[in-house]
Formats: C-alpha cells, sequence, structure tokens
C-alpha cells in the first residue's frame, strides 16, 4: 500500500495530478495538524512525496522527517511522471 502526496498548489494539481494523490500544498505542511494528518494516513504504507520538478517535495520530505515521518521524494515530480507514465 502507498500514498501519494502531491505538495503543490490546487490550480497546479488540477491540471494534471497523479491518480488517487492527495493535495496537501507544501504551505500546508507545516501546519501541525497536517503533519499529524499525514502519520496517520501514511501509518504502515510507502509514503511518496511529489510536485512539479521534485524541489518543494523534497522540501516537504525534509520537514516531515523532522517530525519523524519517513518518505520518498518522486525525483523530477509529475514532469518526469508524466513522461514515463503518459508518454508526455
Amino acid at each position: 500500500n502507498i500514498i501519494i502526496i502531491d505538495v503543490r498548489e490546487s490550480h497546479e494539481f488540477s491540471i494534471n495530478s497523479i491518480k488517487n494523490s492527495l493535495l496537501i500544498p507544501l504551505k500546508n505542511i507545516t501546519n501541525k495538524n497536517e503533519i499529524k494528518k499525514i502519520k496517520d494516513i501514511s501509518k504502515g504504507k510507502k509514503l511518496f512525496l511529489v510536485c512539479e520538478s521534485g524541489k518543494r517535495s523534497l522540501k516537504a520530505l525534509i520537514k516531515l522527517q523532522e517530525y519523524g515521518v519517513e518518505g520518498t521524494n518522486i525525483e523530477g515530480g509529475i514532469k518526469s511522471w508524466l513522461k514515463e507514465v503518459k508518454g508526455k
């Protein structure tokens, strides 16, 4: 089981997103309620973070790691995902 959190803004998410991913913008990752939510939903699952290019998701991952949340940054972000999965 995996959880994918997209840390982009809602307008970016509405253009392209990974199916079943959750939108939690990077600016919200500093909110302790959001961090608790992420801890809860990712418990016992593999957590992946994505953004447009991989930079914001890496920042989010570093922040989450400060609170004991482990995960993986999707390098290259949604751009790489689209290229790999959809051939765009």
